[in-house]
Parts: C-alpha cells; structure tokens; sequence
C-alpha cells in the first residue's frame, strides 16, 4: 500500500484513489526528415548525426526528397557518421528475434531504387535498430541491407550495424541479404 497526500489549493486529500490515463509513443523518424549539414560531396559530405538526418540521406539517395541548392548526383552523395544511432530501440531480444511484431519505424535501404556510388564513412560508429519488413519487397527490389545495392566505386566504410532486423519474403526466394550492403 502506498499514502498518498495530495494539495490542491486549500483542499487536503489523504488515501485518494488516482486514476491515470496517458499514452505512450516513441518519435516516429520516418515521418520527417531533417537535411544535414553539408552538401554530399566528397569535400563536403553530409554529416549525419541523428536518425532523422539518416533517413533524409536515405530519402535523397532514393531521389524521394530532393534540394535545390545541391549539385550532387543523389546516388554519389557522400556521408560521414558523427555519432553512434539507434533508429528502433529494444527491437531485438538477446537470441536475436525480433521483440514484437508491429510498431517498428521502417528502414528503406540506401540505393534502394539505383545502385549507390558513393561514400558512407562511419567513423567507427554504430548504427542500431534497423527494420526492414519483407511486406515493400518486391521482385524489382531483391537487395536488402543498410545499402541495397553498391555499385562499383561505393564504398560504405568504418560502419557497425547492429541489432538490426532484415527479413525476406521467403527463404525459398531469390533474395539478397546482408547487413551493410545485400548486394
């Protein structure tokens, strides 16, 4: 049993019975998208340092946003990691399943329309909680990974990515997987 003495105004409750009613959401990152710093040069790249700026990088790859004062080919821009970045927290248990099943802030990789060119340097850091649901697969999109598809002359380095979930639509499928880039 726990006391509970309130004050409101001159008014003393002792033994009150409180009811709470409250919800509980996490950010959602996927639906805004901050720019980083820089221009996605090879002199100037993007500086990404928090999971919106992550999705926006993702998002300019995969010419879905787009900026007018940038020069640079969507998928030669260049990125550098500032900091470590945890996109869905507590997805996965220790054995590695996935913690649920619904309420996961989706990740479309990086290249997942066109192959990806250029340079992703992590700097050493980690990028965690990644989702990728087999469901937005489709037979024009068989790479999954961070990067769906590096082309020749990308380069994704210095990059840890953990307790990440990747899925395919089935075991049986043509399919390529892997944590940094599936193809």
């Amino acid at each position: 049993d726990y006391r509970w003495t309130i004050q409101e105004l001159n008014l003393r409750y002792e033994y009150a019975v409180i009811h709470f009613e409250f919800t509980c959401e996490r950010e959602r990152p996927a639906s805004f998208y901050e720019r980083p710093v820089g221009y996605g040069t090879k002199s100037d790249p993007f500086r990404l340092s928090t999971v919106g700026e992550l999705y926006w990088f993702a998002a300019f790859v995969n010419q879905k946003v787009t900026a007018s004062d940038l020069t640079v080919e969507p998928e030669t821009a260049c990125a550098i990691l500032m900091n470590d970045i945890t996109v869905n927290p507590n997805l996965l248990h220790t054995d590695g399943t996935l913690i649920g099943s619904h309420g996961f802030e989706r990740w479309t990789p990086i290249g997942y329309d066109s192959k990806y060119s250029g340079t992703f340097e992590g700097q050493g850091h980690s990028i965690s909680g990644l989702y990728f649901d087999h469901s937005i697969a489709s037979t024009k999109h068989r790479d999954i990974g961070f990067v769906a598809n590096l082309d020749h002359g990308g380069m994704v380095r210095n990059l840890m990515i953990m307790d990440s979930w990747f899925a395919t639509p089935s075991a049986d499928a043509d399919y390529y997987l892997g944590g940094i880039a599936g193809y």
